[in-house]
């Protein structure tokens, strides 16, 4: 991800990391129930970051978002959000054609808007409840929706705050034509930091 595999977080010269994403993995094994072991198989995606770990001054959180959609392609997209929502220059994604072949997408190349909201329960943070991704080079519009609302991590006793992170379902158009699929978000800033 990012150029030759650098993933920009800012325009300070820290702020980067390093970061690849395997996307289409194949998946195999078996679930332990109370009623007994059921076969499972599937595609997974496994990221990896390690750098710096530095933030741009001024960046309050991100919205994360790994898609698999039917026909072979993936899709990751990441928006560094200020405390106004708006995102840093640096915020970028890649795309991954069904070759995978993989393409960087600057932030001019696409655009996530939050649709609804989701308020929590625990945190009493607001979350968008679904977001629209759109890709106009591509022709691509795609809904991203949780497949449940509260997938809220609890991370006080260990990071000092709530997350959300969570399976999504994926609808939309891509090149023109329909598509579907799935993938994870993972949302953070939403709730105040309590080692802030």
């Amino acid at each position: 991800n990012g150029l030759s595999g650098v993933s920009r977080k800012g325009a300070c010269r820290g702020c980067a990391s390093h970061y690849y994403s395997f996307t289409d993995l194949a998946v195999a094994g078996a679930l332990s129930l109370p009623s007994g072991a059921v076969a499972v198989s599937g595609n997974a995606w496994n990221d990896h970051e390690w750098g710096s770990a530095n933030l741009e001054r001024g960046v309050v959180g991100w919205d994360w978002f790994s898609v698999q959609l039917a026909g072979g392609r993936e899709l990751m997209l990441y928006v560094l959000r200020r405390a106004d929502g708006s995102a840093i220059p640096q915020s970028s994604g890649t795309l991954v054609d069904s070759t995978g072949r993989s393409s960087f997408l600057s932030l001019s190349k696409f655009s996530v808007t939050p649709l609804g909201s989701w308020p929590s329960p625990h945190s009493h943070a607001q979350y968008p409840a679904a977001w629209r991704i759109r890709l106009p080079s591509y022709r691509a519009e795609l809904t991203i929706a949780p497949l449940l609302a509260d997938q809220e991590f609890d991370a006080t006793h260990s990071t000092g705050g709530y997350y959300w992170e969570g399976a999504c379902s994926v609808t939309g158009s891509f090149g023109g034509k329909p598509v579907g699929g799935y993938g994870y978000t993972e949302l953070t800033g939403y709730a105040p930091n309590r080692r802030q």
